[in-house]
């Protein structure tokens, strides 16, 4: 499989690559194999491609560039497309679910959000009471573990052995704007959705949580602080 092209999102939104560390060693990668490089996914309107693969991708592509390519364009959807559409999805599964199983997706890309035919999902269970964070750290390693078998789906689908699944999954579009709709939050002591909440929210590198208001003191969750710090805060307040 030849790459001739890579786009980097380069993009604060972006936990994996906000800061930069990253893209460093793709760009190393494309020098050294002589692979066109760019921040912009406009630069693939100049040529026609094969298929495209996207991860932690936060452009929204058009279907100008999705025609570019023939067989589509594949995106890494860090959880199971059938339960979690947009952002955040660890977030959301917490808050309104948190049972000890999850998964992710790769999914063609379409005009809509999370809405393209389906080539794998790959579903896991992982221990009790993780955060955040933790579960996305595990969907990040799940699925490095199991790109030689997304290789092969993918190879299977370019040569026409197999057919993609049809997406008609009803799942609501979330996006993290809908968690901070507030300025300020307040959390009661006596609630017992505290723990979960806490755990919830422990992903710094995602989010920039609104003013906690606790027995009249203000603080902010994250990313300042870590889960187990605010575990701390919190017990002292108390």
């Amino acid at each position: 499989m030849h790459i001739s092209h890579i786009v980097i999102c380069q993009d604060s939104r972006n936990p994996y690559l906000a800061e930069g560390e990253r893209s460093d060693s793709i760009m190393e990668f494309s020098k050294l194999n002589e692979i066109p490089i760019s921040m912009t996914p406009d630069a693939i309107l100049r040529d026609t491609y094969s298929i495209g693969i996207s991860y932690s991708n936060f452009f929204l592509l058009k279907d100008s560039h999705i025609s570019r390519f023939e067989k589509g364009i594949f995106n890494f959807h860090g959880a199971d497309i059938t339960k979690y559409k947009g952002s955040a999805a660890p977030v959301f599964h917490i808050l309104e679910s948190d049972k000890n199983n999850f998964g992710y997706t790769y999914h063609q890309i379409n005009s809509r959000l999370d809405d393209g035919d389906i080539l794998m999902i790959k579903k896991f269970c992982y221990s009790k009471n993780l955060t955040s964070q933790q579960i996305n750290s595990e969907i990040v390693r799940r699925s490095i573990q199991d790109i030689p078998e997304f290789i092969l789906k993918l190879r299977e689908y370019i040569d026409g052995n197999i057919v993609l699944s049809k997406n008609e999954s009803s799942a609501q579009a979330r996006r993290r704007s809908e968690l901070f709709g507030r300025e300020e939050t307040t959390l009661s002591f006596e609630s017992s959705e505290l723990e979960k909440l806490l755990r919830a929210f422990d992903w710094p590198e995602l989010f920039k949580h609104p003013l906690v208001r606790v027995n009249n003191q203000r603080i902010r969750l994250v990313p300042e602080k870590t889960y187990e710090e605010l575990l701390k805060i919190f017990r002292r307040l108390k």
